[in-house]
């Protein structure tokens, strides 16, 4: 792509907190070998009567505002009934298993913290996954908790959400709760296959901005400006996931921004951890300034465009850096660079020191 259309943005860093709640859920094989624990039959028991709340409430909601749009956003109530999930989150809270991952998160950030990085993106981690309405209510719960913990102990951390797998729409409240800026989402536009599924994008861009609109408003904010956050941040070709031979130009992806009306673009290698080619970022890079050319042609004035741009995996910031607004890196942080394992503060400290020269 010819230099003279690359921008070179004041790029910043976005360290992941890994929230292994998949793991303690599922208990398998693996659990040992990353230092995950599950729940006891006592606090199966008492999770059995959290969820049962949780479904009651929802099942309120669904009830009193005839709103069927609401089904697919379970997590509704933790925005619009806070007293009684207040109540379920100190109750989930007290459970060991989940005290334990509060606390991990809680460790991973002051070390990001303390390193100089203040963006974090809370994400729950633990292959295999559920995928969209399947994922457990509780781990919803247990993500939301977690979320109020950061939000509480580091009140001035920017933070984005994102509730793996497909699971953008239960994201959303959660964000909402915590004051997130963005909701990470890897099936806003086009099928793909991954290994737990397909990709459940049904409508799911257009029920994510209905939703957010919809809550913020239920919640007596008049501002249309404050009701657009969190932005969502749309993954084009997400790695892990195999789509169609029409999918595979990026090019196919970057002519939706703007028919889409996409306000974040993620671009990933092929898998955890690999790194972003340099003709995607461009292509990417470019297609944004086409499409904000484009807008104010035909509006008839200069737009307030800012869609970001987002390298999703690896770590070569020196390319990086030429073209996105932001980085997200969470396996490089890692013991031995394996995502699954706990964040090692002397990889923290040499990748900011590496992202800052």
């Amino acid at each position: 792509m010819p230099a003279s259309k690359t921008i070179s943005p004041k790029t910043q860093l976005i360290a992941m907190v890994h929230v292994p709640s998949g793991n303690a859920l599922l208990n398998s094989l693996y659990n040992t070998a990353f230092s995950v624990e599950t729940y006891t039959s006592l606090e199966l028991a008492e999770l059995d009567e959290i969820r049962k709340h949780l479904l009651q409430l929802s099942n309120e909601l669904l009830i009193s505002t005839a709103n069927p749009l609401l089904e697919n956003c379970r997590t509704a109530s933790f925005v619009l009934k806070k007293q009684a999930i207040a109540v379920l989150i100190d109750r989930i809270t007290q459970l060991k298993f989940v005290d334990n991952l509060i606390q991990r998160a809680l460790h991973e950030v002051a070390m990001y913290y303390r390193n100089g990085i203040k963006i974090i993106a809370l994400e729950n981690v633990g292959a295999p996954y559920f995928i969209g309405k399947d994922i457990p209510f509780e781990e919803l719960l247990i993500l939301l908790s977690i979320a109020l913990k950061i939000r509480q102990k580091y009140p001035e951390i920017r933070m984005g959400v994102q509730v793996l797998s497909c699971g953008e729409l239960d994201a959303l409240p959660i964000a909402m709760a915590c004051g997130a800026f963005f909701v990470r989402s890897e099936a806003s536009i086009f099928k793909g296959l991954r290994p737990e599924g397909e990709t459940t994008n049904q409508g799911n861009l257009a029920k994510f901005y209905y939703l957010r609109n919809y809550l913020w408003t239920k919640l007596a904010v008049e501002s249309p400006e404050n009701r657009r956050t969190p932005a969502l941040w749309c993954d084009l070709q997400k790695k892990h996931t195999v789509f169609s031979d029409e999918l595979l130009s990026m090019q196919t992806w970057l002519n939706n921004i703007l028919f889409q009306k996409l306000e974040g673009l993620i671009i990933t290698g092929n898998e955890t951890g690999a790194n972003v080619s340099e003709n995607d970022l461009a292509m990417a890079r470019n297609a944004l300034s086409e499409t904000r050319e484009r807008l104010t042609s035909i509006v008839g004035a200069t737009t307030n465009f800012d869609v970001p741009l987002i390298t999703g995996s690896g770590a070569n910031f020196e390319l990086y850096k030429r073209f996105a607004d932001y980085c997200i890196v969470g396996t490089a942080f890692k013991k031995n660079q394996y995502w699954e394992n706990e964040v090692d503060e002397i990889a923290v400290q040499k990748l900011v020191a590496q992202f800052n020269h």
